[in-house]
């Protein structure tokens, strides 16, 4: 249930709700309940079968993961996840959404989601991972649930301009009491040689790198931890060649950085937590491109001879502060987020029940 200041705000995750105005029709103004979460599970000794309705974040990152964000609008997957010794291995396939859900949908159009994610850890302390992502419009692939089959070349095997995919590469190092961490993707790419050439659209590339820094303090129910990051992604990322095809995002969000192609972000934050409440002060510095290629909404078209430029006339970045706390009581937990933008602040307050 939410209230919201401005009533054409969107909700605070970014689906699809529902408003009733008081008038002829209603007794009253609210916001409509109908939005759920869920997970399902079944264990078994060769993996773990489920369903989940959330968003899953895979790799090291903190906040700016590439492949799957946990900030993007929670969608509709099946998983299985296997450990074996020590490697694990992550599928899904779900349902993202083209033009939102119910009422707010307009055409019968399907957009569906596979991944694989694959982790080795060779040090106790080493941890190297690859994820693949492959949406599909209108049709379906079955040879891509399976785990094993690498997507970068089941992809080859359908209709290209009814598909879109990506891969990345990641690796985190635990160093005392740090974690330093970082993730590449590859969206698409003219030829190996010319990847990170601005000649061509097509090489289409993302980064991020951060560390984490932990501190028990006043006893091991204490924590102080820092964290710095930083995401660079390239034109075009996220994009595809028609619009509300097979674009890698739900709802209108990417369901990998929130950010979206032709941006940087450097972040920083210190946190300090306890079991019972924790509060944090951040602050980021973000960098938007206006060019075409800057919104996962763009579309390719005939730009196969053109160049690409990062972040073309933006010079300043925009400052974002950030506050967070949170508090634990019996049966709640009570959230708290505000951030001050360019356009205005914005504050957020969650609360979670358990009965």
């Amino acid at each position: 249930m939410e209230k919201h200041s401005d009533s054409a705000v969107a909700s605070w995750d970014g689906e699809s709700v529902d408003r009733s105005e008081k008038g002829d029709l209603s007794n009253a103004t609210f916001t409509s309940w109908a939005r759920y979460r869920s997970s399902m599970e079944w264990t078994s000794p060769i993996g773990a079968l489920g369903f989940r309705k959330e968003s899953p974040h895979w790799g090291p990152g903190v906040r700016g993961n590439l492949v799957l964000n946990q900030a993007a609008i929670p969608f509709p997957h099946a998983y299985w996840q296997g450990q074996f010794g020590s490697v694990s291995i992550e599928s899904i396939w779900g349902m993202l959404s083209i033009d939102g859900e119910g009422d707010y949908r307009r055409t019968h159009d399907t957009r569906s989601l596979y991944a694989h994610r694959y982790e080795w850890r060779p040090l106790e302390d080493l941890a190297l991972g690859v994820s693949e992502v492959l949406v599909m419009y209108n049709q379906e692939s079955i040879a891509s649930a399976v785990p094993f089959v690498p997507l970068f070349i089941e992809k080859g095997g359908t209709v290209e301009r009814e598909n879109n995919g990506s891969i990345a590469f990641d690796v985190a190092w635990r160093k005392a009491n740090c974690l330093l961490h970082g993730e590449f993707l590859i969206d698409d790419m003219q030829e190996p040689t010319s990847l990170f050439s601005n000649k061509y659209w097509g090489n289409r590339w993302a980064s991020n790198l951060g560390v984490v820094w932990s501190q028990a303090t006043n006893g091991r129910d204490s924590w102080t931890v820092g964290s710095l990051e930083w995401t660079h992604i390239e034109p075009w990322v996220y994009t595809h060649f028609a619009p509300r095809t097979a674009q890698p995002e739900h709802m209108g969000r990417p369901i990998g950085n929130p950010d979206g192609p032709n941006s940087q972000s450097i972040r920083v934050q210190v946190e300090r937590r306890r079991p019972e409440y924790g509060v944090g002060l951040g602050a980021r510095a973000f960098w938007k491109g206006v060019d075409p290629g800057s919104s996962v909404q763009d579309t390719v078209g005939s730009r196969s001879l053109r160049g690409k430029e990062f972040l073309a006339g933006v010079d300043a970045p925009e400052w974002i502060p950030e506050v967070e706390a949170w508090k634990r009581l019996r049966l709640a937990t009570i959230h708290g987020l505000a951030t001050w933008e360019r356009d205005g602040a914005t504050v957020r307050l969650r609360m979670q029940t358990a009965i």
